[in-house]
């Protein structure tokens, strides 16, 4: 009973005296310091005696360590021969490495500047809208991954973004007059109309037309003139067309 009250007793002595010793320690100049990246807690590290503190040096993928700061909108700088007279909170400031972001237009019309210098956590919605004449600009692509704009640049390295494009979708409308309109695989249609889509700058096949005891001589377009069927479709209109007979 005795060994047992001896050894409750020690243990107290020796809680009290580590206790004692951190309260004391600090009460020595020793303090803790908070280290802080934005919100988040990094670490927190112990100043000596004299209140002198050995801070890290951390690391961010596409950031260089610009020092620590002793308010969290980093505007006054912690220089290493201040003395920390109190607990503490530091935090670490960013700059972003500047990387050139190059702009490809896949065919649009060409932009004033296809070249800008950009930073890690810099917003892309600087990036411009290009045009191109019947299409549809759908965004840029990165290595055939979207561009978000709304996001901020995470790249860590010099990149180039594409445009991507949707073609304009047009509406060719055949009339049989009189005759059997046959698709481009030659098949029998119902009907004395067909509407046939196609997209620009793709290829293009015509409808054709048959009829008894008549040779088909072509299309004649809207304002009576023979249409010439074009391979690639670049035509930035809806056409109509009427079956001509010899």
């Amino acid at each position: 009973m005795v060994k047992r009250r001896l050894l409750v007793s020690l243990f107290v002595i020796l809680t009290v005296s580590a206790v004692a010793t951190v309260f004391f320690g600090c009460a020595q100049g020793k303090h803790f310091v908070t280290l802080y990246d934005g919100d988040e807690v990094l670490t927190t590290v112990l100043s000596d005696a004299d209140g002198k503190v050995v801070l890290p040096t951390p690391e961010k993928t596409g950031y260089v360590f610009d020092g620590w700061y002793v308010d969290d909108v980093l505007s006054r700088r912690f220089e290493s021969d201040i003395r920390i007279g109190s607990d503490t909170k530091l935090y670490c400031g960013w700059i972003g490495h500047k990387y050139t972001v190059t702009l490809d237009v896949a065919g649009g019309d060409k932009l004033n500047r296809t070249e800008y210098e950009c930073g890690s956590g810099i917003a892309l919605s600087f990036l411009p809208e290009p045009t191109r004449e019947h299409y549809t600009f759908l965004g840029w692509v990165c290595d055939g991954e979207p561009v978000d704009i709304v996001s901020s640049f995470e790249y860590a390295t010099d990149v180039t973004f594409t445009a991507r494009w949707k073609p304009d979708t047009f509406v060719v409308t055949y009339y049989g007059n009189g005759g059997v309109l046959t698709d481009e695989e030659g098949r029998s249609l119902v009907g004395n109309y067909a509407v046939q889509t196609v997209e620009y700058d793709a290829p293009f096949t015509p409808y054709s037309a048959k009829k008894d005891g008549s040779t088909f001589m072509g299309w004649q377009t809207s304002d009576g003139s023979l249409f010439a069927a074009p391979s690639v479709w670049r035509l930035g209109d809806d056409v109509e067309l009427t079956a001509i007979y010899g």
